[in-house]
């Protein structure tokens, strides 16, 4: 095929790609506006003492401290689901839309496909769906998706740094680079303890590349960024309502297996290798943090009243980065393998809208 075709080829499929993206988003925020604030959203939404309705950020305030002491949870994550129940459904859905397209975005910069974005924000947008059967609540809920969604907007950019300082990605400087990935990664651990656990692992096995395969000496503000990281995951813990009954982190909210997610990521894995390609220094990092997350996700499942909430969707979004890492190698080596990225993306995006037909319909 000559380069001619294949660029055209291309552009069919960049548009194909930006109507799936633009036409699952109205599905989407369509089907937020179809689920209003509900079981915790109501509860978070008035001060537990008074049963008043809350509708100031002083007030938002006030309640944060009796919150921490009988719920427990993220003190961050608390106040911006309660900033967002104040504002309303509409702003809220709003909102929600604009993290859910900036998790599968940062997925796609994650992939480090700059000329291919659009459709690997798509992809990624389409399998946050088709690879969670806990989409309601994940996504649509608003407690859901803020405890549990929210926080991978500063894990992905977390590990977005870190995939730039060892792929040796120089165009920002040093110094934006250090205070972004310990910013990010500080409000990682504080939203949720498991995003700040994933992104120890990552920090880790930065540290370690850069170390035995890149031969250099880590800068100050890599192990750095690791140490904010386990600070905001402490952060999380500190709140004594963990460990009340009914707590927020004793409590099952979400529960969708991670092996279809999981076993697709290392089927692509599995082909690559077959068909003679390699492990890129940035699937090494996807790899170890997916392999460490797993492990976790079964210890945690074992621990009577604790339940693994944030790290399900967690897993999720780092094997959906590890599939498109792979997916973007796969085309950079070899471009009639777009095609085959498109179905994929096309066969979750007719997945999960006959499932979202079938929600509308009543059908189980």
């Amino acid at each position: 095929m000559n380069t001619g075709s294949e660029e055209k080829n291309k552009k069919i499929i960049r548009i194909v790609a930006c109507a799936l993206l633009i036409g699952f988003a109205a599905v989407i925020f369509y089907m937020q506006s179809r689920y209003p604030f509900s079981l915790e959203d109501l509860y978070f939404l008035k001060d537990a003492a008074t049963g008043e309705r809350l509708t100031s950020l002083g007030e938002i305030f006030a309640t944060i401290a009796p919150t921490m002491s009988s719920r427990g949870g993220s003190v961050l994550s608390l106040l911006v689901l309660r900033v967002i129940l104040v504002t309303g459904n509409f702003a809220a859905n709003a909102v929600n839309m604009i993290m859910l397209f900036a998790v599968a975005f940062l997925i796609s910069r994650c992939a480090r496909t700059r000329k291919e974005w659009m459709f690997f924000t798509a992809f990624s947008f389409v399998l946050m769906f088709s690879l969670n059967s806990e989409w309601r609540k994940s996504y649509l809920w608003e407690f859901g998706i803020v405890n549990f969604l929210f926080p991978a907007v500063p894990f992905l950019i977390y590990l977005y740094m870190i995939l730039r300082e060892i792929n040796e990605e120089k165009k920002d400087p040093g110094a934006v680079r250090a205070v972004v990935a310990c910013v990010s990664a500080l409000a990682a651990g504080a939203a949720n303890i498991s995003y700040g656990v994933l992104g120890a692992v990552v920090g880790v096995s930065g540290i370690i590349i850069l170390r035995l395969i890149v031969g250099v000496k880590p800068k100050l503000w890599v192990p750095l960024s690791v140490g904010c990281n386990i600070a905001g995951a402490a952060l999380y813990l500190i709140s004594p309502g963990n460990y009340a009954t009914g707590s927020i982190m004793g409590t099952q909210y979400i529960n969708f297996s991670i092996f279809p997610a999981v076993v697709l990521a290392l089927l692509m894995l599995a082909i690559s290798l077959r068909s003679g390609g390699w492990v890129s220094i940035s699937e090494m990092v996807l790899i170890a943090t997916l392999g460490v997350g797993i492990v976790l996700r079964f210890i945690i499942q074992a621990v009577p009243g604790v339940y693994p909430n944030g790290l399900q969707v967690g897993i999720m979004i780092v094997a959906i980065t590890l599939m498109s890492n792979i997916l973007g190698r796969f085309i950079r080596e070899n471009p009639k393998s777009y095609k085959w990225a498109l179905l994929l993306t096309v066969c979750g995006f007719v997945y999960i809208v006959l499932n979202i037909v079938a929600d509308i319909g009543g059908v189980s």
